[in-house]
């Protein structure tokens, strides 16, 4: 059986103010986080309608079965619990080592970035990239993130896209004052060093 995730995200029914019931049985959910008609406004996308994607998360215990740049995959293992993979992690301070070589327009967003990490590729070529941001303050403000990430001294570049917290724990979900950490996972199949720059341009949904 395969259910629409804008059914859950919005939590009612297509053209309609009747209220969709949470499946009792998801084995896997699947989120193009990049998805312009489910995050839009004026669509189904509402500031609030996370909390749709985490009460369905609820119901059991859940893993990442994949996650690379727009696209997430979480698998469900059991049905007890209450287990969420989580993505995002609130911070008392930075950890030590962090790559700070980052830019950021406009600077006056509600979320800051302060540095990132960026490990060793997978051997599909993926890397694990985590996002260091401050929330400045409370919002209900959600983006989209287009990432310019540089190697000068190979000359090695990558543009993409992401979403910070990949629509589950979204911006305005963070405390404010928090520093966040943000797990994602980007196409960089190769070694990084320390002069990687990461340079990002926020845009609110529309």
């Amino acid at each position: 059986e395969l259910y629409s995730l804008h059914h859950i995200y919005s939590g009612r029914y297509t053209l309609s103010t009747i209220p969709y019931p949470i499946p009792k049985k998801i084995d896997y959910l699947v989120i193009d986080t990049q998805d312009r008609l489910t995050f839009r406004s004026g669509a189904f996308y509402t500031p609030r309608n996370y909390l749709n994607l985490q009460a369905m998360l609820s119901r059991g215990t859940w893993e990442i079965a994949g996650q690379a740049e727009e696209l997430v995959s979480l698998r469900k293992v059991s049905e007890d619990g209450n287990g969420l993979p989580l993505l995002v992690n609130v911070l008392e301070s930075l950890p030590p080592g962090i790559n700070s070589n980052v830019t950021q327009n406009p600077p006056d967003a509600d979320i800051r970035i302060l540095g990132f990490a960026l490990s060793a590729p997978d051997a599909a070529g993926i890397s694990p990239l985590v996002i260091y941001w401050r929330k400045q303050r409370d919002s209900l403000n959600d983006y989209n993130v287009h990432v310019a990430l540089s190697q000068p001294s190979s000359g090695l570049n990558r543009l993409t896209t992401l979403a910070p917290g990949v629509r589950i724990w979204p911006p305005q979900s963070w405390p404010a004052n928090a520093i966040v950490a943000d797990r994602q996972r980007i196409f960089w199949p190769f070694k990084p060093d320390p002069g990687t720059r990461l340079s990002v341009l926020l845009t609110p949904l529309p």
